[in-house]
Formats: structure tokens, C-alpha cells, sequence
């Protein structure tokens, strides 16, 4: 794990939070982490708990399509 990334993971889990990193973290494909559609299931599966994004970018609006605005309606963060 980077240290960025373990970094970010540490600071949350300090206080008590538990941490769970994006199944498709480790996909990356260039500079993305993974294809569009798996970086967008990462967050719907986050939204549908708490959600605390450490990292965004070029690629953060090619996910636009297919997130699940409902779940994201449902569970406002």
C-alpha cells in the first residue's frame, strides 16, 4: 500500500472509524483506478454506507453515468 494511501487509511482509524477501501483501488489502468464502470460501483457501494472520498481528479466525471443517483438520493453524505 502507498503511503499516501496508508496515510489516509490511519487518520480515520485513529479515532475509532473503520476504513474500507474501494475493491477496484488496485485496478488501476494508467493513471485511473480501473475502467469507468468500476470506479462508479466503488461509490454506489459507498453510498450505501458512509462515504469519505480521499482522492479525485481528471477522471471523477467519466463515472457521472453511471452512478445510482437513487442510492445516492436515499443516502445523502
Amino acid at each position: 500500500m502507498p503511503l499516501e494511501l496508508q496515510i489516509a487509511k490511519e487518520s480515520p482509524e485513529a479515532p475509532g472509524l473503520k476504513v474500507k477501501i474501494g475493491s477496484h483501488c488496485w485496478t488501476g489502468t494508467g493513471y485511473l483506478s480501473g475502467q469507468d464502470e468500476d470506479r462508479a460501483a466503488d461509490i454506489n457501494a459507498f453510498f450505501a454506507r458512509a462515504v469519505l472520498p480521499i482522492r479525485g481528479g481528471w477522471g471523477s466525471s467519466r463515472v457521472l453515468p453511471y452512478l445510482d443517483f437513487d442510492t445516492i438520493r436515499r443516502n445523502p453524505r
